[in-house]
C-alpha cells in the first residue's frame, strides 16, 4: 500500500509522496438510490451499484461486495481495496455512467439496467 511504500522510500533516503487522506462525507439515501443499477465496463465484468441499509453498495463480476464511501455525491471510495468509482451525470440529469479508477486504470462503464 501507499503508507508502506513511503516508509520503505524514507528508510532509503528516496524521495515519496505522502498518501492523500480521503474524507467522507455523509450523502442522502434519496441521492444513493439514483446510482443503482447495472454498470457494463466490458461484457465479461460489470458493475451492479444497490444500497443497504442506507450504503451504497458495489458488487463486480466474480468479486464480493464493497461498500462505497462518498468524498462527494458522486465521488465514492472503497477502503477494503485501493478502488475510486465517479457517477457521471448526462445533461438530462440522469446518470450516465460509472468511472472505475483501480491499479492505475481508468475504466468507464455504462449504465445498462
Amino acid at each position: 500500500d501507499e503508507i508502506t511504500k513511503s516508509i520503505i522510500s524514507i528508510l532509503n533516503d528516496k524521495p515519496f509522496v505522502l498518501p492523500k487522506l480521503k474524507k467522507e462525507v455523509a450523502v442522502s439515501e434519496e441521492i444513493l438510490r439514483k446510482y443503482i443499477g447495472i454498470y457494463e465496463i466490458v461484457p465479461q465484468f460489470k458493475i451492479e451499484i444497490t444500497v443497504e441499509n442506507g450504503q451504497l453498495i458495489a458488487q463486480a463480476t466474480g468479486q464480493p461486495k464493497f461498500r462505497l464511501f462518498a468524498q462527494n455525491e458522486k465521488y465514492f471510495f472503497v477502503k477494503a481495496v485501493e478502488a475510486e468509482v465517479e457517477f457521471v451525470i448526462n445533461d438530462k440529469n440522469e446518470i450516465e455512467k460509472l468511472v472505475l479508477y483501480q491499479g492505475g486504470k481508468t475504466m468507464p462503464g455504462k449504465k445498462i439496467l
